[in-house]
């Protein structure tokens, strides 16, 4: 069921995701990366290099080179 939040909310929930994945020690993920993510786990596939580059205005390179950076730490994988 979809909720709204207000800007504030919103903003907070994203400082507390973002305090939780610094004090988790886990991998530091660039800004770029975390779109990637949202963006792959949020919107139904397919997902394609260059539909991704397309959506984040980058180019294919650097999609992959990303892509590449995340498979290493496990969290996604390519087919």
């Amino acid at each position: 069921m979809p909720f709204e939040l207000s800007p504030s909310q919103a903003l907070n929930l994203w400082h507390r995701c973002a305090l939780s994945q610094v004090a988790d020690n886990g991998p530091d993920l660039t800004l770029r990366q975390t779109a990637i993510l949202l963006q792959i786990y949020l919107v139904p596939p397919p997902h394609t290099v260059r539909g991704l580059a397309s959506i984040l205005g980058v180019t294919k390179p650097v999609i992959t080179r990303a892509l590449d950076s995340m498979g290493a730490l496990g969290l996604v994988e390519r087919e």
